[in-house]
């Protein structure tokens, strides 16, 4: 980058007020004046940097010429900015020009006054060069300033901190995202009293704290600076790290992207040590995981939006990795790799925590997930239908294209619901009716068996004035006539109750696999299919209401086709601890299992809860149980 200075505005104003002087005063202190006002203009000056290849001035504003060459981003004002970013800030899909996202990276690797078993961090270094393709490229920050080895002084941090970016996130008025990241030694202070301090280049030792910044100071920049921004976060990568935090003020809730706040997230804790892998090319532990979290969407593998096809593939995502997800994804990984060898203990477990002056931390940093997009296909006069993804909100799939099937964030939708066994009894009813919207209680299982529980529950539930629905277990053993009759005998018809649920995800129900003896039709999955239509078309006829159909994505791509698109569907499977969006079909989703763990107030034990996928009136409408409420929803009924 070059410079080109703008004090003559400075210079021409002190002209004037000079020749005033020359009338007043003698020529001896005028000589003088004018030598002290050249140093003072000189020295605050404001400096507009030139990005190549542009020739003149285009980039950031700083106090000198040198500062220049920090910048390793930095991109115009108004350039476009991920949608996700904007709208998480409240703002609009078109004001790029009103937001920016500001990142700071420091960063050494050697310290050539060290001893030579600690004169060289090669993970640092690495670290350095990892964020800033991370930063750049993945999460599309606008300005990356790049503070490493000599340059990492403490005067050159604290301007960075205190004046220039405080000032861009003002300009900006608080539409900005920030991000400090720190990679290099850290020590604990010999000083009773004083945090630990970061090593910067030319320490002599770990006592040499006119190379070093103590951990309570950054703080404090850092919390001066997080005013100013919508969101921020200081991650660091260094021995005793966790020492930065200090007093935390206020409640705090990292997984809220919606919201302000200022965070921390450390390697380790006040007192631990921090290491790498040691291996080729590799950086810390702290930063390889995240970044690698981040970029794959492991870290937070369903916030947001994802869009999946008629085959069961994600087309299109629109997701976040949240902060306080990110931490307990690195917990668990690091947790994953057992005792270090070099201590035999457990590696350092990261550390989160409000940083900011005052009040409550209502948000979470946030980065962006990977984002898959793919053209919808052409239609037969070669054009291409445009279909906009919606925005957040109870939706099951895109208006006009069923066979797009949408799943938000669970909570997303505010209709929740749980499933309820044997397991579960002497139930505090209006403790659930106050956490879930409706209730499914199961009344028979494999081979005719009855739910022990289902009339207790069935009629406490009712007298809370819970809306409940029973849920069979499909057999494929056993004859569609006879399930039918055992479901009649058992479930009394209401008008009130929620359509009977059919599950048919036998072939991954344990206690169907493992002991079934003799099944002949369990190979006949055409026949068994057919079994499922008879038995849902019975079910329909006897209770006058459209049963929903229950399965998982073995069921939905091997049973469940277009020949039952006119019933409701749950999708109901649990992948690798997180909700299954691997729906087959043109047929849009009515009830999601988006977890098997949930716990309520006044229950026992663990529950099945599941987010329906529309409003209050549709729910009604599911209710009452004469359409596919779902596929009507996407424009194209079928009853």
């Amino acid at each position: 980058m070059q410079a080109q200075t703008n004090a003559e505005t400075r210079l021409s104003d002190a002209a004037r007020d000079l020749c005033e002087l020359v009338r007043k005063f003698r020529t001896r202190f005028v000589i003088c004046f004018v030598v002290w006002l050249l140093g003072w203009s000189q020295s605050h000056a404001d400096i507009r940097c030139t990005i190549p290849p542009a020739t003149e001035p285009n980039g950031p504003t700083v106090k000198s010429e040198d500062f220049c060459e920090y910048f390793k981003t930095y991109r115009p004002s108004g350039s476009e900015i991920d949608p996700r970013i904007l709208r998480a800030m409240g703002l609009k899909d078109s004001d790029s020009d009103k937001a920016r996202r500001l990142a700071i990276i420091v960063g050494v690797g050697e310290y050539p006054n060290l001893n030579s078993d600690q004169n060289l961090l090669v993970s640092a270094d690495n670290d350095i060069q990892h964020l800033i393709e991370f930063l750049r490229t993945d999460q599309q920050f606008d300005e990356i300033i790049v503070l490493r080895n000599k340059d990492a002084t403490r005067e050159n941090i604290e301007y960075f901190l205190t004046s220039y970016l405080k000032h861009t996130a003002n300009s900006y008025s608080g539409h900005t995202q920030f991000l400090f990241a720190y990679s290099g030694h850290g020590f604990p202070s010999q000083n009773t009293g004083e945090s630990a301090q970061l090593a910067l280049f030319g320490i002599s030792g770990f006592d040499d704290y006119d190379h070093s910044l103590g951990l309570g100071i950054l703080a404090q920049w850092l919390r001066d600076l997080s005013s100013t921004n919508f969101s921020s976060v200081a991650l660091i990568n260094a021995c005793y790290g966790g020492d930065i935090f200090g007093t935390s003020y206020g409640g705090a809730n990292p997984d809220a992207p919606g919201k302000p706040g200022g965070w921390a997230l450390t390697a380790g804790a006040a007192d631990d040590l921090v290491w790498s892998s040691g291996k080729s090319n590799a950086g810390s532990i702290f930063y390889d995981l995240m970044i690698d979290g981040i970029k794959t969407g492991k870290a937070d593998p369903f916030y947001g939006q994802k869009v999946v096809d008629r085959e069961a593939h994600v087309v299109r995502q629109e997701s976040l990795v949240r902060l306080g997800q990110l931490n307990g994804y690195l917990t668990g990984e690091i947790e994953n790799l057992g005792m270090n060898p070099k201590t035999s203990r457990p590696y350092s477990y990261p550390n989160i925590g409000v940083l900011q002056n005052r009040g409550t931390a209502q948000g979470g940093f946030f980065f962006l997930a990977p984002r898959v997009v793919v053209q919808l296909p052409p239609k037969p006069d070669g054009t291409r239908e445009t279909n906009p993804i919606g925005e957040y909100g109870p939706v099951s799939s895109i208006y006009h294209r069923a066979d797009l099937k949408v799943f938000n964030d669970p909570d997303d939708y505010p209709i929740k619901g749980v499933q309820l066994s044997s397991r579960q009894h002497d139930i505090d009813w209006s403790q659930v009716k106050n956490r879930v919207n409706w209730v499914y209680i199961r009344a028979t299982d494999f081979g005719g068996s009855i739910d022990s529980n289902f009339l207790a529950n069935w009629s406490d539930s009712a007298k809370a004035g819970m809306p409940r629905g029973a849920y069979h277990t499909f057999d494929p053993c056993m004859a569609p006539s006879d399930q039918l009759k055992t479901i009649e005998e058992e479930v009394p018809v209401m008008k009130d109750a929620l359509p009977i649920a059919i599950d048919v995800a036998y072939h991954s129900n344990r206690d169907f696999t493992e002991n079934i003896t003799t099944c002949p039709n369990l190979g006949d999955e055409a026949g068994i299919k057919k079994s499922i239509l008879e038995l849902a078309n019975q079910l329909r006829g006897y209770y006058g209401k459209l049963p929903i159909i229950v399965g998982d994505s073995w069921a939905f791509s091997n049973l469940i086709d277009d020949d039952f698109r006119s019933f409701p569907i749950w999708m109901h499977e649990i992948d690798n601890g997180h909700p299954s969006v691997r729906l087959a079909g043109s047929n849009p989703w009515t009830l999601w299992l988006t977890s098997n763990a949930s716990v309520l107030p006044g229950t026992q034990g663990h529950f099945d809860e599941s987010v329906f996928f529309g409003t209050p009136a549709q729910f009604a409408g599911f209710q009452k149980g004469s359409e596919n409420i779902a596929l009507s929803a996407a424009g194209s009924g079928e009853k």
